[in-house]
């Protein structure tokens, strides 16, 4: 019996923070990756974010596109969406310590985009950060 009730208790803990880590916004990012950040569930978001966001543009070719303002973004690539897909220029040496550094800088400089989804903010401060080439 109390190999299922712990089973049952590792089971709900993973599944909340799993559902937790979706509802990440900038605010929280920042909390989050801050480099004095010594709570490792959320030091653990912040880098399973960034490892994933990183992890993406090796399989998933973006658009990069000119909003209000002359602003550029990337948003996922669609077929006939744009004539050229690309990914961001990440060099290939490269720490999640220094994406995450990179990510801290784009949140201070945006604070108006901190309501955003986690992962949007990521890969715009990758954009930002490193530019793009073309998709291969």
């Amino acid at each position: 019996m109390k190999v299922y009730i712990l089973a049952f208790i590792i089971a709900f803990s993973m599944v909340s923070t799993t559902s937790y880590a979706m509802e990440v916004d900038g605010n929280k990012l920042q909390i989050f990756c801050a480099p004095d950040n010594k709570e490792i569930v959320e030091v653990g978001i912040c880098k399973g974010l960034l490892t994933a966001v990183v992890s993406s543009f090796d399989s998933w070719p973006y658009c990069e596109i000119e909003i209000e303002g002359g602003t550029k973004i990337l948003a996922p690539f669609c077929d006939g969406d744009c004539e050229i897909p690309v990914t961001i220029n990440l060099p290939n040496e490269r720490s999640i310590t220094q994406v995450r550094d990179n990510v801290i800088k784009y949140l201070a400089a945006h604070p108006e985009n901190l309501h955003y989804p986690s992962y949007w903010l990521a890969r715009q401060a990758l954009h930002e950060a490193y530019g793009i080439k073309k998709a291969e």
